[in-house]
């Protein structure tokens, strides 16, 4: 018990809580606005929103390449100041370069209309796709504040920006609606670009002279990080991708927009306890029994909050949706129900991933989440050729249980079986 307690002293010395909370309410914040976002919008344009996120998220894997990863590895190591600074400056010239290549391609791609049938996403992505270079950027400086242990400053940071941009979303979004909300997202990134930039004029240290031989160094964790991190989410992202191409109804598009909007309420529960999980579980690794009954401990704590929290949302989410918004999105709660069941086997095996990390095994997490990606992309394709949008939710369901079982199992075999 009081090496638990020394533990948790020593996260908050080193602004770890500082930076869960920060970050937990900067995701609560930011899941507040997206409701008034939706009650100012109408369902269709709230899809129109998911599918452009979506393709966003996936285009700043390939513009980053991992090299946020590396930058966080390689700038956390004992290294002289000025080579963490050379680091940082070979990842953000090329980081640049990648990003302005992904968003020329992406436009041309949008042009011939590649993305999608939506002729207004075809429009509103033109100028949404900006976004990808301040996003990919903000991941890279924050990647290499934390390698220095600057949490803190992360947190105050991006509380700063985000509060900014969350009233930069509510006000441009009430007047010129989804040009409003793209426009208002860019100017916030930017903003939050710009202070990192401000802060780190000096640390972009770039030597041309030796800038083959630092990509050398960062590929070796940037290739993997850049290829786990591109299956898994494709794996997440599959229900909007194929719902995408393949319904025409673009408000059913939007009422499924919707209850993935409503289920980031308890997404960000699960984000949170991993977080909190992970450096915890890291620094008992090395003592297994205390490391197994930790992780028994919690798991169990996970599986009965679980099913307390799915049984209130299927008894509240409904009534609340209908009260809050005049029925105008009550076509979403039977998405919503489907979902929160996916949801529950991924909130009850979060830890399982974070212990591998912990553990070192991280390989284990990248076969898991190839073999359910691929699983995952053919189920959903068939579920919603066969039964419309809502074998979107069949084929996340489908995901969440062959992770869980995935995880059980390796789970099973490398940890609990092991006795050294």
């Amino acid at each position: 018990m009081n090496r638990n307690t020394d533990l948790l002293k020593n996260f908050y010395q080193k602004g770890f809580f500082h930076l869960l909370t920060s970050n937990f309410l900067i995701q609560l914040v930011a899941f507040a606005s997206q409701f008034l976002v939706a009650w100012i919008l109408n369902p269709e344009d709230i899809g129109r929103i998911k599918v452009l996120q979506s393709f966003s998220s996936l285009a700043i894997i390939f513009a980053g390449f991992g090299l946020n990863t590396s930058t966080l590895k390689l700038c956390s190591e004992k290294r002289n100041p000025n080579d963490k600074k050379k680091l940082l400056g070979a990842s953000f010239l090329l980081t640049t370069l990648l990003t302005l290549i992904v968003m020329a391609t992406l436009y041309i791609a949008n042009y011939y209309g590649l993305l999608s049938k939506d002729r207004h996403i075809q429009d509103f992505f033109s100028t949404y796709l900006i976004v990808i270079l301040p996003l990919t950027l903000n991941l890279l400086f924050i990647a290499y504040l934390q390698a220095l242990k600057k949490m803190k400053m992360v947190s105050k940071i991006q509380f700063i920006t985000k509060l900014i941009t969350v009233i930069l979303i509510i006000t441009l979004t009430y007047q010129f609606l989804l040009n409003g909300f793209i426009w208002a997202t860019i100017i916030g990134l930017f903003i939050t670009m710009i202070l990192f930039i401000i802060l780190l004029k000096n640390d972009i240290l770039i030597d041309l002279g030796k800038l083959k031989e630092l990509l050398n160094v960062h590929r070796k964790y940037a290739s993997y990080s850049f290829l786990a991190n591109a299956i898994n989410n494709v794996g997440i992202q599959a229900d909007i991708f194929i719902i995408n191409y393949l319904i025409v109804d673009r408000l059913e598009v939007g009422y499924y927009g919707f209850a993935l909007t409503v289920l980031l309420a308890f997404q960000l529960l699960t984000g949170t306890i991993q977080q909190f999980a992970t450096p915890f579980l890291s620094e008992i690794s090395h003592d297994l029994k205390s490391f197994k009954a930790t992780l028994n401990k919690f798991d169990f704590k996970l599986l009965i909050s679980g099913l307390l929290l799915v049984i209130v949302g299927f008894v509240t989410v409904g009534p609340l949706i209908n009260l809050a918004f005049s029925g105008k999105y009550e076509a979403s709660i039977p998405f919503f129900n489907i979902l929160i069941i996916g949801w529950f086997f991924k909130y009850i095996s979060s830890l399982k991933a974070v212990a591998f990390i912990a553990n070192g095994m991280v390989q284990i997490n990248t076969l898991i989440v190839t073999i359910s990606t691929i699983i995952t992309i053919l189920a959903t394709y068939f579920f919603v050729q066969s039964f419309g949008t809502i074998g979107a939710a069949y084929g996340m369901v489908t995901n969440r249980v062959i992770t869980f079982t995935l995880l059980q199992f390796f789970n099973f075999q490398k940890i609990q079986r092991v006795t050294y």
